[in-house]
């Protein structure tokens, strides 16, 4: 079975039309971005990216990952008129406050809450983040473990060149933020330890000025948060990720649900007056827009997700320049590149549909003897690079961090073994290196390394000749000999 999504962007304004040209704070909720976690784990802040507001998406399965932005746009007013900002586009937004929420296609809440246990590998639905899973995974992990949260915010930011250190709301300029200093993660059942009455939503994520003292007046923050143009001397930083997570589907029933994005209380914006982003205002520095909005999308969740299952698994070793040749499980592989390389170098497996890695490091696969290097899922296959495995012994490897992409649930027990005998060239039963071997090899000399000959190339260079007697010889062993096939 397989567990997709399909996604449609539905217009839902959270409060009353604003006036024409009044103020408005307007988010924007969109599915399918990537956070680039691995990235983050090794210190790095790279720029969220890939969010998507339109139909005929395909985010992974079993996971949404969701991103809310938002705008400012419109002329403040005041009543009475004049009062602070009356007249003139806000100088960005001040405070940005937002809450998530679920339903179903009857608008009936859906009871989402805090996911427990780790977040790489969810295994039932709620509220999590990926950046912030409370792991010690990565770079970052020799430091301290991650926060643990049910969101982030999102890195975006490059002020001043410094998005590499951070770029988020709460970052400073140094870092690459606007430093709205005071900032607060979304609470829902489970997290916080109090929070026990959400309802299945996620409530109150924001971030906003303490104070504001513009860095043009040697101050530590930075106007235009939302700002999609200027106002004044206040230059927009534009309509940017402000905030972002995932949701687990698993275990959500089929059908079609909506995501909807509304703006909290405490939205405020920046009034903007002639000196407002040099100096700094001379008393308030926040004001409520006319009005908010906030924004919908839709999903789609089927529960045709199969079991997972191996197609085929192969030991490949490249072979000099003419090209890679495949020892499928269940064989005996005695191809000795070198010392370190004995035995399977590189698995190649193939399975019954697209895979993901629930935490893409070794720690997805298991090994019975050797060092995983690398490893990475494409589409349905996985590719795992490895060093010293043992030589007469059977190799084994297991995927217990291998899921369906559809579903993080799905996942297999089956294994993959060869029978390791560095130096066997000619095979038989039982498995054994001897002077067949070398009459293996001689008969082969001089012929094109192919899908028939290329056992007879013994150290794998891409050329049959005397060079493979040596890499038979010395592991001679008429003592030592294993089944012809895996147990």
């Amino acid at each position: 079975m397989r567990t997709s999504f399909r996604t449609a962007i539905v217009l839902a304004l959270i409060t009353a039309v604003p006036a024409f040209a009044a103020s408005t704070v307007a988010y924007t909720v969109y599915l399918g971005g990537d956070p680039h976690v691995t990235q983050y784990e090794n210190g790095l802040y790279p720029v969220y990216t890939g969010q998507d507001p339109n139909d005929g998406q395909s985010p992974q399965a079993g996971v949404l990952n969701w991103a809310v932005s938002a705008a400012v746009s419109g002329t403040h007013s005041t009543d009475p008129a004049g009062g602070l900002g009356d007249g003139y586009v806000p100088g960005g937004i001040a405070n940005a406050v937002i809450t998530l929420e679920v339903r179903d296609s009857q608008n009936n809440l859906v009871d989402l809450q805090r996911i427990q246990g780790t977040a790489n590998a969810p295994s039932s639905m709620g509220w999590y983040s990926a950046i912030n899973d409370g792991d010690t995974d990565g770079a970052r992990g020799l430091i301290g473990a991650d926060p643990l949260q049910n969101a982030a915010f999102a890195s975006v930011f490059n002020i001043g060149g410094g998005g590499g250190g951070g770029g988020r709301l709460f970052d400073s300029a140094a870092n690459g933020g606007p430093y709205m200093d005071y900032y607060h993660y979304p609470s829902c059942t489970g997290l916080p330890a109090a929070a026990t009455n959400c309802n299945g939503k996620l409530i109150g994520m924001g971030a906003g000025y303490s104070s504001f003292v513009p860095t043009s007046f040697l101050g530590p923050n930075t106007a235009g948060v939302g700002l999609t143009g200027s106002s004044g001397a206040c230059v927009g930083l534009g309509e940017k990720v402000l905030f972002e997570g995932q949701i687990s589907t698993i275990g959500l029933a089929a059908g079609t649900y909506t995501l909807t994005v509304s703006a909290g209380t405490g939205t405020n914006v920046c009034p903007y007056t002639d000196d407002y982003c040099t100096f700094g205002p001379i008393s308030t520095f926040a004001v409520a827009p006319n009005s908010t909005s906030g924004d919908s999308i839709t999903f789609v969740v089927t529960t045709d997700c199969e079991d997972l299952s191996i197609v085929s698994s192969v030991s490949q070793k490249t072979h000099g320049t003419v090209g890679d040749f495949d020892v499928a499980s269940g064989g005996w592989e005695g191809r000795v590149p070198s010392t370190s390389l004995q035995g399977p170098s590189k698995i190649v497996t193939k399975f019954n549909q697209d895979i993901q890695l629930l935490t893409g490091t070794a720690a997805d696969v298991s090994v019975s003897s050797g060092t995983v290097g690398s490893l990475s899922a494409a589409g349905d296959t996985l590719t795992v690079n490895l060093t010293g495995i043992a030589t007469k012994a059977t190799f084994t490897i297991g995927y217990p961090g291998v899921a369906a992409a559809c579903d993080a649930g799905k996942k297999t027990a089956a294994t993959n073994c060869w029978q390791v005998l560095a130096g066997e060239a000619s095979g038989g039963s039982p498995i054994v290196v001897n002077t067949s071997d070398f009459v293996y090899v001689r008969g082969r000399i001089g012929m094109a390394v192919s899908a028939s000959t290329f056992r007879a190339d013994v150290n794998a260079d891409g050329q049959i000749n005397t060079s493979d007697f040596v890499a038979i010889r010395g592991r001679i062993d008429s003592l030592f000999s294993m089944a012809a096939t895996c147990p």
